[in-house]
């Protein structure tokens, strides 16, 4: 079992060593960290983050490109990231995390796996909210390869706010929640 953990993290460059730090003081059996920096048109700390990160072993994926964090998670689900693991058995397990959210425990991982991997659930996740409407927190969660390569996205690319948010929780029957539930799975708060 591969499991990535991926942070999407903006020009926050603390946020990253504060990832990293909290990374080597956990238990991280069979995952890997994988720093996503998504920047739009901002190339100024790209090498300081691509080196730091490589002091430490971190692979790192720069993203020069709109869209947020739904953007670059759109990428990931259609395999076109360049520079992370596109292939379908490059990774099983995805636990997504914008770089605001640390990890509280060595063991952060585990939980998410062991919900995910329960039967009937398709989602395990930080937070699911009935803000708006009942969705899943984007700043945490763990999807699988196989339910992320059937998410459908409001456009391609996503651009805008407008697209994240329609997508996160005010798309009725397109938002990601709901199109979880639709296959039949569930979305677990760990």
């Amino acid at each position: 079992m591969k499991i990535i953990v991926a942070i999407c993290v903006y020009n926050r460059f603390e946020n990253i060593k504060r990832w990293i730090d909290c990374w080597k003081k956990s238990n991280t059996q069979n995952a890997e960290l994988i720093i996503i920096h998504n920047h739009y048109g901002d190339q100024c700390l790209s090498n300081e983050f691509y080196c730091y990160c490589g002091d430490h072993g971190i692979k790192y994926v720069e993203r020069n490109g709109p869209g947020f964090d739904i953007g670059v998670f759109q990428d990931v689900c259609r395999s076109r990231l360049i520079g992370f693991p596109n292939l379908p058995k490059d990774w099983d397990y995805l636990l997504w995390c914008t770089d605001d959210i640390l990890p509280m425990s060595k063991d952060f991982i585990t939980p998410f796996i062991e919900k995910i991997q329960q039967p009937g659930v398709g989602i395990s996740c930080m937070q699911l909210s009935n803000s708006i409407s009942p969705h899943v927190r984007t700043s945490g969660f763990c999807i699988s390869k196989e339910v992320a390569s059937k998410i459908i996205f409001p456009v391609d690319p996503v651009t805008t706010k407008q697209h994240c948010y329609f997508w996160e929780h005010r798309g009725g029957q397109k938002t990601f929640t709901y199109q979880v539930r639709s296959m039949g799975l569930d979305c677990v708060q760990v």
